[in-house]
């Protein structure tokens, strides 16, 4: 990895809602798509949200929000922040108090 080159635009998404990765990038039906953290609203795993890349070259980079899921998505859940998709599956963390 030593050979790395920062996108020209780097970093090209900032804020709290999108900006940090929520799992790795997967293609479906042909479509570039990547997780990403909500962090918003004062705390850690307020969700997550699938972001569409629209464009990815060494210069240009656009993306747009495809669909989100919420911290609470089922029942006894309360924070997520990490996905991933392999074949059919997708898998996630949750927190959930005990007690």
């Amino acid at each position: 990895l030593g050979a790395l080159t920062p996108h020209l635009h780097n970093p090209v998404v900032v804020n709290s809602r999108t900006a940090r990765n929520g799992g790795r990038p997967f293609v479906r039906d042909g479509a570039l798509f990547r997780f990403a953290q909500n962090n918003a609203h004062r705390h850690y795993g307020h969700g997550l949200s699938l972001m569409q890349i629209e464009r990815l070259t060494l210069s240009e980079y656009e993306e747009h929000l495809a669909c989100t899921y919420p911290s609470n998505f089922t029942k006894g859940v309360s924070r997520i922040h990490h996905a991933d998709v392999t074949g059919q599956a997708f898998v996630c963390d949750g927190f959930r108090a005990i007690g």
